[in-house]
């Protein structure tokens, strides 16, 4: 079903490429064992949340696939990242700094996304930061950038303007960095068309079986199955 899943969301997304979220363990399931299985299936880009989940999953995953970390790395983790070809998030400039550092440290290309904040107020480059930022990727030859990308808030609700708003605003991070390639759609973002796709897109919950659009039947099979056992029935009088 897991696999059924993806087939579905990447044939909807083509001639896009869908990734995968795996983060907290591929939602309890097990990152490594769904990883390899979407890996299988043609999947080549995997999201976790923490580099600890990337140390984890990246030696069981093919040289051809990416493993990418969106919160980004804490400090002091960027030599090991690097040599272990895990990619991070940049959703800061210090997190910019440090990782340029490193490239410079190895005398070494290092690969990079960019987040920006386009609404959500949770991770991601600021507005009021995205113009040294684009100063910084014209000026530093160390950082290879994949990818600019950011997160939708509402995109599980079709009818919220918020949307529309950080498609907007995406657009203008898109011109400001024209660049690189875009990755935006959530799982939700999947299915509110097109015009929220970019080259990638990164389902999570959708993957293992949750409905992606609240309201509206869900086209994904489930993967799992909660059984429990009754362990007593009682008859009680009214009153």
């Amino acid at each position: 079903a897991l696999a059924r899943n993806y087939e579905r969301l990447a044939a909807e997304v083509a001639p896009a490429r869908a990734a995968a979220v795996v983060k907290a363990d591929a939602y309890g399931l097990g990152a490594v064992r769904v990883a390899e299985r979407l890996y299988a299936h043609g999947c080549r880009h995997f999201f976790v949340a923490q580099f600890v989940e990337a140390l984890a999953l990246r030696p069981h995953l093919a040289a051809d696939a990416a493993v990418f970390v969106l919160n980004g790395l804490q400090p002091g983790n960027e030599p090991a990242a690097a040599q272990d070809g895990i990619v991070p998030v940049i959703n800061s400039l210090e997190q910019w700094h440090r990782w340029a550092d490193a490239a410079r440290g190895i005398a070494s290309r290092l690969p990079a996304v960019l987040q920006f904040d386009t609404g959500m107020s949770r991770l991601g480059v600021p507005p009021e930061d995205r113009t040294t930022l684009a100063e910084l990727v014209k000026t530093e030859y160390g950082i290879d950038v994949l990818l600019v990308m950011s997160h939708l808030a509402s995109a599980d609700d079709a009818d919220n303007p918020q949307n529309g708003d950080q498609r907007d605003e995406m657009g203008r991070v898109a011109a400001e960095f024209p660049q690189f390639p875009v990755c935006f759609a959530n799982s939700g973002g999947i299915f509110l068309g097109r015009d929220y796709h970019g080259i990638l897109v990164r389902p999570g919950i959708a993957l293992y079986g949750g409905a992606p659009t609240a309201g509206r039947k869900n086209p994904m099979e489930p993967v799992v199955s909660l059984d429990i056992a009754v362990v007593q029935t009682r008859t009680v009088p009214a009153g």
